[in-house]
């Protein structure tokens, strides 16, 4: 069954490929691989539960660790030195933290300490970026920044995600959000956004190709 979320995540692909000639002689080079992972996931983990009646808290071990290391990556390469190096740490410090819950915690559990850390370290390269937009503003207004759209949907969308999972281990132990409505409440509404940032950005990537550099 396709949801909200394929649509919009589809929508992002789309757009991706459809510019990919010019995505690929800028620093949004692999973004339509990415969003294309994103997608076989997703489609993926709503398949396993809903056909095969199997447990899909193992595609999301093994994804959201490489989902947060690719938002590392890009602040890597769009940011000042500054943010480059704690871009880097993050990276490690998310991959580190991934194969600790590997070794800790069956494979079969969702590991939300993993998505904690990347939410956290994300939110912390989203305000330093803006921080350092402000400090040093270029040429162009922000409006014209392609990466400070995704930057916008990167931190609208984990400071939303965040209050969930922080509450996670509350909520499932005590079975609040069993048929997982609220988790869809909040989740839909910020990764609308977020992907539709995506899409924001990859025009406006084209369209100031010339002031983006």
């Amino acid at each position: 069954m396709i949801t909200q979320n394929h649509i919009i995540e589809l929508l992002a692909l789309v757009t991706g490929i459809i510019y990919w000639p010019f995505l690929k002689f800028t620093k949004l080079f692999w973004l339509p691989f990415f969003l294309a992972f994103i997608v076989l996931v997703e489609l993926t983990g709503r398949f396993l539960p809903l056909y095969l009646n199997l447990d899909n808290a193992i595609i999301y071990n093994f994804s959201i660790p490489l989902e947060y290391s690719f938002y590392s990556y890009l602040f890597c390469i769009h940011a000042t030195y500054g943010l480059t190096l704690f871009s880097k740490i993050s990276a490690t410090i998310i991959i580190a933290v991934s194969l600790i819950s590997f070794i800790l915690i069956p494979i079969s559990i969702f590991h939300h300490y993993v998505l904690m850390t990347g939410q956290i370290l994300i939110i912390v390269c989203c305000c330093l970026y803006i921080y350092e937009q402000f400090l040093n503003p270029g040429s162009i207004s922000l409006i014209k920044n392609y990466f400070f759209w995704i930057v916008a949907g990167l931190l609208l969308f984990n400071l939303g995600d965040f209050s969930y999972t922080l509450l996670f281990p509350l909520i499932r132990d005590q079975k609040w959000d069993d048929l997982g409505l609220l988790f869809k409440s909040v989740n839909n509404s910020f990764l609308f956004l977020l992907y539709l940032s995506y899409i924001i950005a990859i025009v406006t990537c084209k369209r100031y190709s010339n002031t983006n550099g």
